[in-house]
């Protein structure tokens, strides 16, 4: 059994952003074996599906067998947004096409004093 987690994430704007989560069996206390799952993630302006998108992240999904993935945004993303919150949230699906959310929360965007030359 996987429980979903409210993770609030804050970003800077103008700068490469990247994060680990990790997705733990709470049967076993260890990292869950989602080999054959695929994720989607992205940012809106509100948790309503409707809500414009700001961002869609990248994800590594390599680390799916051990119950680890990373959502990232590189700074030519972040640098483009305007907004100062949003909401995001990770879908996962399953080998069987069910899907789930087991990551969501709001996100801040701070904007960020030093740039990339």
């Amino acid at each position: 059994m996987i429980i979903a987690k409210k993770y609030p994430l804050k970003v800077r704007i103008g700068r490469d952003y990247k994060q680990k989560f990790t997705v733990i069996d709470k049967t076993t206390g260890l990292g869950a074996d989602l080999t054959g799952w695929s994720i989607k993630a992205q940012i809106r302006a509100s948790s309503d599906k409707d809500s414009s998108l700001i961002a869609d992240f990248a994800i590594d999904a390599t680390g799916l067998p051990q119950g680890y993935f990373y959502l990232s945004l590189t700074d030519a993303v972040t640098n483009g947004i305007t907004a100062n919150y949003g909401h995001y949230d990770v879908m996962f699906t399953d080998p069987s096409s069910f899907d789930e959310t087991y990551f969501y929360g709001p996100i801040t965007f701070i904007p960020s004093p030093t740039l990339k030359v």
